[in-house]
């Protein structure tokens, strides 16, 4: 009877084999807590990418407009729609409906007088960081004529209007720079010719 007994223990063990549903969730649940961090760590590297890829990329359509409108002398007729037909919409800049949009979402402000056109980026939608906003001014600085810069900052037939002036000609502000890059929602404005 002893090795009956024994052999229904021994049994019992070789039975359990495969992993049990709550075994299963635990692992789930130490997994997904692990790629949280992991994606928690990197977001804020892929937002300093970002901003610089999106200052590079604005930057290039600048130079792309400014090639394709300076022999008319004339940026009246800048606008989304125009720019999207010569495909100058690359991303993260994105283009829908007649309206642009920048890398991170917030609805951009493009147009032109005779003499010069504008932009904006930036806004409510999703607001730059002050890290962000710098990165991209520093790559818009050297090609714009003026660059203003908050909360207020618009840029409407080709000029551009309210905000913290950071750039005027060939005078730079530091102060206006990071005042204006400090303000909640902010948003750059910059006018080229």
């Amino acid at each position: 009877m002893k090795f009956s007994q024994t052999f229904k223990f021994a049994q019992t063990f070789n039975k359990q084999r495969g992993v049990s549903m709550i075994e299963v969730a635990i692992w789930a649940v130490i997994a997904g807590v692990i790629a949280i961090a992991v994606m928690n760590m990197y977001n804020p590297i892929r937002s300093g990418q970002s901003a610089s890829t999106l200052g590079d990329r604005t930057l290039v359509m600048v130079s792309d407009i400014q090639k394709f409108w300076t022999r008319a002398n004339d940026y009246s007729t800048v606008t989304a729609e125009e720019i999207n037909k010569l495909g100058l919409v690359r991303s993260p800049l994105k283009y829908d409906a007649g309206v642009m949009y920048d890398a991170y979402g917030n609805q951009m402000a493009l147009n032109g007088s005779r003499i010069s056109f504008a932009l904006t980026l930036g806004g409510t939608e999703a607001p730059l960081s002050s890290d962000d906003c710098a990165t991209i001014i520093t790559r818009l600085e050297p090609v714009a004529q003026s660059i203003r810069i908050g909360t207020s900052a618009e840029a409407a037939a080709g000029a551009i209007t309210g905000g913290n002036v950071y750039k005027s000609g060939s005078t730079v502000s530091q102060t206006g720079l990071t005042a204006g890059c400090g303000e909640a929602n902010t948003k750059i404005a910059a006018q080229f010719r």
